[in-house]
């Protein structure tokens, strides 16, 4: 009768893999030489302006060492990145890359530089400046619908905010930025206002969102005729424009109607804040109410020509 053999496959593995760990540790003890991306941070240091910012780039070179050396280098250790202080180039914007072999090399461990591959490196030192930028709501390109208007005071929190980055984009901005809201108003607003849709990505913002509040009701126009009140007029002209009347248009919040209708008006007409050039003055409405918006006055500048 025929025997077979019976393998042990178990160990038959083992001793496979056992070999082939073997032969790797072997070769991976040799001598190699591979391509290396070194990163390269170029930082401010007590010597640099404290309003420049650095920059980061990475260097090429050929280095050789033993295939452990190179395997950290290029899986799962990654090289700490070389710190170099921008005092260093002295301003330079190309820097050849032989200059930096200082800060390198120590950090290389047992690999050994063979030649470079990246000859110079462009150095990019950027300006940072800081700017308050005040905020403000753009009542005129609000969507209230009519007979809707603003019935309070409008509460807007910042009221600025604080960017920095590069000096090109810093100067780019407004003093005052304008925001305003796109959906049309029927009701009392309160909302987060996005800011970073309208400001550069370019720009650090100490606030990304404004808390805008106010409250909406429904007004109705009025009109009145005023007489004037005349302040340091000289006598012949007080009699003269004595009886002088103005036109005042606005809009009243319809919860006040009936209140609005006791209500007193003054325009005054101050001879001290007369135009010498023009003989002509500008009638000021005084004592109305909060709840009343737009007014304007008809005629706007009264002419001292025609009352002579």
């Amino acid at each position: 009768m025929r025997k077979y053999l019976r393998y042990d496959y178990k160990a038959y593995l083992l001793c496979l893999v056992t070999a082939a760990c073997f032969w790797v540790l072997n070769a991976m003890g040799g001598e190699y030489a591979a391509d290396i991306l070194y990163p390269v941070h170029f930082v401010p240091d007590s010597t640099s302006s404290p309003i420049e910012k650095g920059s980061k780039v990475s260097v090429a070179f050929n280095a050789s060492g033993t295939g452990w050396e190179l395997l950290k280098r290029s899986l799962f250790f990654r090289f700490s990145p070389a710190e170099i202080p921008l005092s260093s180039v002295k301003g330079a914007h190309i820097v050849p890359t032989s200059r930096l072999l200082g800060y390198l090399i120590p950090n290389l461990g047992k690999l050994k530089i063979n030649h470079l591959i990246t000859d110079s490196i462009e150095v990019e030192s950027k300006v940072i400046l800081q700017k308050k930028v005040f905020l403000s709501l753009n009542t005129e390109k609000l969507k209230l619908q009519p007979p809707y208007r603003i019935s309070s005071k409008i509460y807007l929190e910042p009221d600025y905010i604080t960017v920095h980055g590069p000096s090109a984009d810093i100067m780019a901005m407004p003093d005052t930025l304008e925001l305003t809201i796109k959906n049309k108003i029927l009701k009392a607003v309160d909302t987060l206002l996005d800011l970073k849709s309208i400001i550069s990505h370019k720009l650090e913002v100490d606030f990304h969102e404004a808390h805008l509040l106010f409250d909406v009701a429904p007004f109705g126009k009025r009109e009145k005729i005023i007489q004037t009140t005349l302040i340091g007029f000289p006598d012949s002209l007080q009699q003269v424009l004595s009886k002088t009347e103005f036109k005042v248009e606005y809009f009243v919040q319809e919860e006040y109607f009936e209140i609005e209708k006791k209500a007193k008006y003054k325009i005054i007409l101050d001879y001290n804040m007369i135009d010498n050039k023009t003989q002509t003055l500008v009638p000021v409405l005084l004592d109305f109410p909060d709840y009343i918006r737009d007014y304007t006055i008809t005629p706007a500048v009264f002419s001292l020509k025609h009352a002579k």
